[in-house]
């Protein structure tokens, strides 16, 4: 009330996943596969757990956000060439967030956003060749904000300015066997992005015109730079 709000969820399940049936991993079927095992049976690995989270308060112009989700997957299906009804195949994969925002009417005809958060997602998938555990890992965490100024005059014209930023912490991926210890892939890396755009809307009688401009860096490529004009009409509402 009074511009004030909250909302605040959770959630969760799990499954045991029960026993599936694969013809192709039964030992009778002529065309078997030479993982074939258990009658074709893949017992208790496609179970599946997952758990996650809300929270949204409002204040005035400010609204703050954030959330969190994991979720744990039995791979039933041997994918990859892995061993056949061994639970121990399996991935997991977790998502969070909190994203700060505030909006402001400066007068009639122009508006104030900022915005900043923080996000996060990892993922590990471990996969059994022959009782060795394989395990394929990623993460990446990164931050950003954005800047962004509204103002409608002479009753035909809305512009848009704005700038935004975003730096990302860590980009990592690795593969190995757990035992005896191997590694395939480990590689980490950061990078940063940052754009400035104007884009100005003109209605004229019927349709809307616009003309959009946006430059922009990546540290991904140092010194990389882009800058990318455009105009467009459509039907006005």
């Amino acid at each position: 009330s009074g511009g004030n709000a909250a909302v605040i969820s959770a959630t969760g399940y799990g499954s045991r996943g029960g026993s599936q049936y694969f013809r192709e991993y039964d030992p009778h079927y002529v065309f078997a596969d030479p993982r074939s095992g258990n009658g074709g049976y893949a017992d208790n690995c496609d179970y599946d757990r997952f758990r996650s989270g809300y929270a949204r308060f409002e204040r005035g112009g400010f609204q703050l956000a954030g959330a969190y989700a994991d979720r744990v997957k039995g791979v039933p299906t041997a994918s990859f060439g892995t061993d056949f009804n061994d639970s121990g195949n399996r991935t997991e994969d977790l998502r969070g967030y909190v994203d700060l925002q505030y909006a402001k009417r400066i007068d009639e005809g122009a508006d104030l956003s900022v915005r900043v958060y923080y996000d996060e997602y990892r993922y590990a998938g471990d996969y059994l060749y022959t009782g060795t555990v394989n395990r394929d890992q990623s993460e990446a965490a990164w931050y950003g904000s954005d800047i962004r100024f509204t103002s409608r005059f002479l009753n035909t014209h809305r512009v848009i300015i704005g700038i935004e930023n975003e730096a990302s912490l860590r980009q990592d991926q690795d593969n190995a066997d757990m035992f005896p210890a191997a590694v395939y892939l480990d590689d980490h890396r950061r990078s940063r992005s940052w754009a400035a755009y104007v884009q100005d809307e003109i209605a004229v009688s019927r349709v809307l015109l616009t003309a959009p401009g946006k430059g922009d860096e990546t540290g991904t490529a140092p010194g990389a730079r882009s800058c990318r004009p455009s105009r467009h009409g459509h039907p006005a509402a």
